[in-house]
């Protein structure tokens, strides 16, 4: 049996076509595009419900901005010593 053919080929190919980027709606890639922004924010220790009142304030942006990202390489470090050990 190919593989075109089995049942699990045939629906890995309805499921990979129903999630790409292309046939995904507009709202759809917009969401996906927030999430990702917000995820990113919360990774670098940046609330996103203050995100309009810091980034006024060009001085507190910038402080913002690098304990964050002091925090985003501090996580990244301990998550990848855990992968490591």
């Amino acid at each position: 049996m190919s593989f075109e053919c089995s049942p699990t080929g045939s629906h890995y190919a309805l499921s990979v076509q129903s999630y790409s980027m292309e046939s995904a709606p507009l709202e759809v890639r917009r969401n996906r595009f927030s999430g990702h922004v917000k995820a990113t924010l919360r990774k670098c220790a940046v609330p996103p419900d203050q995100l309009e009142a810091l980034a006024a304030d060009r001085e507190a942006w910038r402080d913002v901005c690098e304990e964050g990202l002091a925090a985003f390489d501090i996580n990244y470090d301990q998550e990848a010593e855990v992968i490591i050990n």
